[in-house]
Parts: C-alpha cells; structure tokens; sequence
C-alpha cells in the first residue's frame, strides 16, 4: 500500500512538472514575439562596452508584408529606444536624417538618404555613422550590392574632412569599389 501511494505521489508530481515545461517549450515554439531573422531585422547601434565603443546589432520586429530595408533603416534612423539607451545604446545618424527613396533593380539597390546624414561631427561620427548603415543595410539587402546617395547624388565621401564611402557599401570601409 506504501509502495502504491509513493508511486501515485511520484507520477502525480512528474506531471506536474513536465506539463508545464512542455507547455513553455511549446509557447517558446509558436510564439509570435519571439525574433528570430525570419520576423525581424538588425539594427546597428554604438554600445559602450569595458569602456569601449562598439557597433553593436539589436532586433526589431517586422511582419510579414513589410520590406526588410524599409523597416530596417527606419528603424535605424529613429534610433535606440528608451530601454535600449539605458543600457548604452546611442547613434551618431543626426535625428533629422530622412531616407528620400530605396530604388530596388535586379542588380542592386540604392539607398537615398537626406543631406542631414553628412551634418556634424567630426570623421570619427562620419565613420562611425557609415558603418551603422552599411551593417544595417547589408544584413537586410537581399544579397545585391548596395549604394548610397545624399539627396540623389551617389556619395564618394562624407563631411567636412572627407571620409570616404565605398561603392557598392562594404563592411570594411576600405574594401569598397568606386564605379
């Protein structure tokens, strides 16, 4: 009779136990919130980390109509939310910068930014703002070369002291390919 109750007690917490969990891993599963590179996109901010800066990606969703690169450099161009700031995010993009136009051909994709992206800051903000959208930008491009324009002109360099832009945008600024 011992036995009998010990293994009714035994069973019965072994369901409780393990329903639950199924139940979490199932919700984990199916769970629309969760980002994964299929329901969202990465969105590159400055992080400080040990007291150094680093571009660093964050995840925001994306639903099933919208383009990749749209939601993208949006989401980008507004910058890091209030949670994001406190952990020590931040962007060197100037707020006022606007995307003008992405033109998509067979070939390529062209990214057309406002004037505000090349304002302020020295060539460390203009190298560190390069990369915040050519990363951006290459993790959503569908794997075709990407350019950039300011108000419609394709961009050699940047800012008051000329950093250069590669063309197509490469992750190494000195990788690119003038055309």
């Amino acid at each position: 009779m011992k036995i009998q109750r010990t293994m009714i007690i035994s069973a019965v917490l072994l369901v409780v136990i393990l329903v639950p969990l199924v139940m979490f891993n199932n919700f984990i599963k199916k769970n629309p919130d969760t980002l994964t590179n299929k329901n969202s996109v990465a969105v590159y901010f400055i992080r400080v980390i040990e007291n150094d800066f680093k571009l660093t990606p964050v995840r925001r969703k994306i639903y099933k109509k919208e383009q990749k690169l749209k939601v993208a450099l949006g989401e980008l161009l507004r910058g890091p939310g209030p949670n994001e700031k406190k952990l020590g995010y931040s962007t060197e993009i100037p707020k006022e910068t606007e995307v003008l136009e992405i033109r998509k051909t067979p070939e390529r994709i062209t990214i057309n930014l406002s004037e505000e992206f090349e304002k302020g800051g020295g060539s460390a903000s203009m190298i560190t703002r390069i990369q915040q959208l050519v990363n951006t930008a290459l993790d959503s491009a569908e794997k075709k070369p990407v350019y950039l324009e300011i108000e419609g002109v394709q961009v050699k360099h940047i800012g008051g002291e000329g950093v250069m832009v590669p063309q197509p945008l490469a992750r190494n600024l000195n990788r690119g390919q003038d055309i």
